[in-house]
């Protein structure tokens, strides 16, 4: 069975499928929004656009992106978290040729109820995947902190924005995201 698209959209067993992410394409200035199958994110992707010089992973809220610059490309990860960089970078494929050369990351949210030593260690993780993709620049986003999650999230994630430059000291935190400033 051949699928054409982000992912299945079911949680049924995905032996025997064949994923096409090649087959999908691409709405220039708009993000893609790919979807687990299940809890399977390790089935994501990064395909790069030959003409992208920016790329961004974020989590759901990533899909809501448009109007992005020429040379931007925004993928949306729903469920997504700073786990799954550990999977996703590896996926970019070195043999093909693109000029992206800056990786802007806005993931988090999804590890609200993580306990500090997991965080401690997808960071860890995530950043031997970031050093090996090999972008010239990396830009994280901080996690936006609502007051509608509990007390002990609102810290977690405090938590988060906090340990970036200890775990991936090769980032840039970012105060805002704009063309300018990438």
């Amino acid at each position: 069975v051949t699928i054409l698209g982000n992912s299945p959209k079911s949680n049924q067993d995905f032996e025997g499928f064949t994923f096409m992410y090649d087959e999908v394409q691409r709405t220039p200035g708009v993000a893609l929004s790919h979807t687990k199958f299940g809890k399977e994110s390790r089935l994501w992707t990064v395909k790069i656009s030959q003409d992208s010089s920016t790329v961004i992973l974020g989590s759901s809220n990533a899909r809501k992106m448009k109007d992005l610059p020429s040379g931007f490309q925004a993928d949306s990860y729903s469920g997504g978290g700073i786990e799954d960089l550990k999977w996703l970078l590896p996926t970019i494929d070195s043999e093909v040729e693109h000029q992206a050369d800056n990786l802007v990351i806005a993931l988090g949210m999804n590890n609200r109820k993580w306990h500090f030593a997991r965080i401690n260690q997808a960071l860890e993780e995530a950043n031997t995947a970031i050093l090996k993709a090999g972008f010239k620049k990396i830009i994280w986003v901080p996690v936006a902190i609502p007051r509608t999650i509990t007390k002990q999230e609102q810290s977690t994630l405090e938590y988060i924005n906090s340990s970036i430059k200890q775990f991936i000291p090769s980032a840039k935190i970012a105060r805002n995201v704009n063309q300018q400033n990438i």
